[in-house]
């Protein structure tokens, strides 16, 4: 078992609201395994108005909660406390798993090289998944994929077993990854995840990553096919197309403090109980997409600042309050650090010009 236990029934395991949507089918893999293993699947996907049958619609689209809340029943009703990592190496490692993932499975499949593969992978998650989002980094000795969303522990294990073992089997190479980090608590037992990931492991992480060297990138696949590999880049760029627009945490954040800002400083501990979160994860949230919240009350500020000045219908007084600021030297200060210039004079040079 996990240290601290594994999430409860039902609950997403994480510590934030998971938001965006899936596609049904992203289900079908974990629901085939636990079927195997003797888990009466049927109750846990009627919970959530799903079918067996349901599955296999690519384009039914449910909540990430759902999702989250099937992972959560089907871990904890195996009695496996390392559900998600024996679906990868068990289900997940032979070429017959190939297509598990539908037209996003197949193109990596069809890709040129490894990078290729987790190029498109990163790109295209959205269509399957929109918890599924990584941000990439490459630089000249490794390449790292760091979750964005925090998920259930079993799917993050899962998750990047998939890559490792994916990994092998595109390129038809032992291709161990440098490391990889979980953000959930350490198991009882680490040596699975030793003999899968074949590099150290790291558990409570801020964030689960897989870190590759760079130049395993350059592997490649031995089932290439560029012909088949456009098509099916062409077909799931029209299907990120049709998705509905997924507003990103930063986002999110950026509209709280935006609405928030003329109540008075926009503080992390307000924000954070108006996205119903603690600080620390909001912290820990945006930086995964590489900010930080004062980055963010920053960006609003200097947004809308920029803008009120130049139009000049409000008092640089009014502005700055508008803006959240305490006192109006704080505004004027923060405004020169932006411009270079007072906003008073700011506004005589747009009025003069």
């Amino acid at each position: 078992m996990y240290a601290k236990g594994m999430p409860a029934a039902g609950s997403n395991g994480a510590d934030s609201r998971p938001i965006g949507t899936a596609s049904a089918a992203v289900l079908r893999p974990v629901v085939n395994f636990a079927h195997s293993t003797g888990v009466d699947v049927v109750p846990v996907l009627r919970a959530v108005g799903l079918t067996l049958a349901g599955l296999d619609n690519y384009d039914v689209r449910i909540p990430e909660a759902s999702r989250f809340r099937v992972w959560t029943e089907l871990a904890a009703r195996s009695g496996d406390p390392l559900f998600g990592l024996h679906l990868a190496s068990e289900y997940m490692a032979t070429s017959s798993s190939i297509g598990a993932f539908d037209v996003l499975d197949y193109s990596l499949y069809f890709s040129s090289t490894l990078g290729d593969a987790l190029a498109r992978f990163t790109r295209f998650s959205r269509v399957l998944s929109d918890a599924w989002a990584l941000k990439g980094t490459i630089d000249a000795k490794l390449a790292r994929f760091r979750r964005i969303e925090r998920t259930p522990a079993p799917e993050a294990d899962a998750f990047f077993g998939f890559f490792a073992v994916r990994a092998r089997l595109l390129t038809g190479t032992d291709v161990t990854p440098r490391e990889v980090s979980f953000a959930h608590s350490t198991p009882d037992d680490k040596a699975p995840y030793a003999a899968l990931f074949r590099c150290p492991v790291r558990f409570g992480a801020p964030a689960s990553e897989i870190v590759f060297d760079a130049k395993d990138l350059a592997l490649p696949v031995s089932t290439a096919n560029a012909g088949v590999e456009a098509i099916l880049e062409r077909y799931m760029t029209e299907m990120l197309e049709r998705l509905p627009r997924n507003e990103s945490f930063v986002e999110r954040v950026r509209t709280v403090v935006a609405r928030k800002l003329c109540e008075g400083p926009p503080t992390l501990a307000k924000t954070a109980r108006e996205l119903h979160s603690s600080p620390r994860t909001v912290q820990r949230r945006l930086g995964a997409y590489g900010t930080r919240y004062t980055d963010v009350v920053d960006f609003v500020r200097r947004e809308l600042g920029l803008r009120l000045v130049a139009e000049g219908r409000l008092s640089i007084t009014e502005i700055a309050f508008l803006l959240g600021f305490d006192e109006v030297s704080g505004f004027r200060s923060v405004y020169k650090r932006w411009t270079g210039t007072a906003p008073s004079r700011a506004r005589l040079n747009e009025l003069s010009g």
